[in-house]
């Protein structure tokens, strides 16, 4: 029998994408970055900012102290207006209090953004714990899963996480935690969007086939495309693996365009490395 119920925030019970996209383009704008596009933040949203700016903008150590410093002085001046909580929500969080469910939230935003938005939405009062970052720490998902469980005085095994994200899922499987997704977050994608991916994917490869103008390399390709498809699905469906493939799919056509062969052979052999990493983690 469960007792308590666990939230991610970001894309399970608002969508702050507005506000974080706002912020990162702003931030990074302003140090000579390009801005990114609104899809880029699949597999970023939800993470520590650190990451955030090493994944989106490619950023050194040091800018990203900077950044994440001029980030979080944005998000507290506007970025935290720029949110929607998702239909539904506000009602199924009181129907789950009144079943006598504890409730809480795990998330690594920082702490004062989180209560700062569920007072904005007169939330605070739903929650018996809230379990986020300081400024300076950047806990994992199970550490925060721990923390509210600890808190709410509830064991893992009559917990369970609801949240839009495989860092989401990861963590409560690491301590044993059941987890429910939801589909209409960030961190996993619908049907259509997955089946296109998977298409633009297998593409980017073959491309390349189709450029040596050797018509046995590109059917050899494609029938072992074909059964490699099987095992790519298992990660492929995934939003972060997708981001981070993408940013090396961008890496590898970058370099061929710039005549750098060698610097693209290399990218594309540690991309093939990556992918068989991604599938044997899956198995």
């Amino acid at each position: 029998m469960k007792k308590l119920v666990i939230f991610g925030f970001d894309g399970t019970l608002a969508d702050t994408a507005p506000g974080i996209l706002y912020c990162f383009n702003t931030t990074a704008v302003a140090m000579g970055y390009e801005p990114v596009e609104h899809s880029a933040l699949y597999g970023v949203i939800g993470t520590p900012l650190e990451y955030g700016f090493k994944t989106l903008f490619n950023m050194s150590d040091d800018e990203i102290e900077y950044a994440v410093k001029n980030y979080s002085k944005l998000y507290s001046q506007k970025g935290k207006e720029m949110f929607t909580v998702y239909d539904g929500i506000y009602d199924a969080l009181r129907d789950l209090k009144k079943s006598g469910f504890k409730l809480a939230i795990a998330t690594q935003k920082h702490r004062m953004f989180t209560t700062d938005m569920l007072e904005n939405y007169d939330a605070a009062d739903v929650f018996d714990a809230v379990c986020a970052t300081d400024v300076g720490t950047n806990l994992t998902k199970s550490h925060l899963l721990l923390q509210a469980c600890e808190q709410t005085g509830v064991s893992v095994e009559e917990s369970v996480l609801v949240g839009d994200g495989t860092i989401e899922a990861n963590g409560a499987e690491e301590i044993g935690m059941d987890f429910l997704a939801v589909l209409y977050g960030w961190g996993f994608r619908t049907k259509e969007e997955t089946e296109k991916w998977i298409s633009y994917s297998d593409h980017f490869h073959l491309i390349f086939y189709d450029y040596c103008a050797n018509s046995r390399l590109t059917l050899a390709a494609e029938k072992l495309r074909s059964q490699l498809t099987i095992f790519s699905n298992l990660y492929e469906t995934q939003a972060e693996p997708q981001h981070n493939i993408g940013q090396m799919h961008k890496q590898i056509f970058e370099a061929y365009k710039n005549g750098e062969i060698a610097k693209a052979g290399d990218l594309m052999k540690q991309h093939l490395e990556d992918s068989l990493q991604y599938a044997l983690s899956c198995l």
